[in-house]
Order: structure tokens, then sequence, then C-alpha cells
């Protein structure tokens, strides 16, 4: 079996990501014009909604929303991640 390729806008073909991941913005449930209390709320919802203590040792649901917030509580990433976003949409 090959690679999936994907035709890239300048011709050439790339790999195709094995599975989209959600967006952080998708994780913690806001949009992209969310400002910093918004993320804050989100993340302490979230958090608790995948807490491994409450959802019987499930983590790789609380690390995702972790993960989201450390990008979308600090200006410098989120700018980064936002840009990384437009560059694959």
């Amino acid at each position: 079996q090959g690679t999936a390729r994907q035709e890239r806008s300048d011709g050439r073909s790339a790999p195709r990501r094995a599975r989209a991941r959600p967006s952080h913005y998708d994780v913690l449930g806001i949009t992209r014009a969310a400002g910093d209390a918004e993320v804050r709320r989100a993340y302490r919802r979230k958090a608790l909604e995948t807490h491994p203590d409450k959802t019987h040792g499930e983590s790789a649901a609380f690390l995702a929303v972790g993960e989201a917030n450390r990008v979308l509580s600090d200006r410098g990433l989120r700018a980064a991640y936002d840009a990384e976003l437009d560059l694959l949409a």
C-alpha cells in the first residue's frame, strides 16, 4: 500500500495527513475570535469534563485540553498556531 498523496496548490503532490486532528479551538469548543477570558472559561469547563478521575482513567482528552489551553492562552503561541491553521486551510 502506497502513501496517499494530495495535490498542492503549486502542482506538486504532498503526503496527506493520516488523520485530521481537531483544532485546539475545536477541543475547547470555542471560535478563533474568542478572547482570553473565554479561553480560560472553556478550559476550566473542558478540564472538569475530561479529567481522568471523572472519566475513569481516560487521559488523552484531558491532555488535549491542556495542550489547547497552553497554546491558546499564550499570545505568541496562539499567533503562530493561527498562522499554521491559515496555511493548512
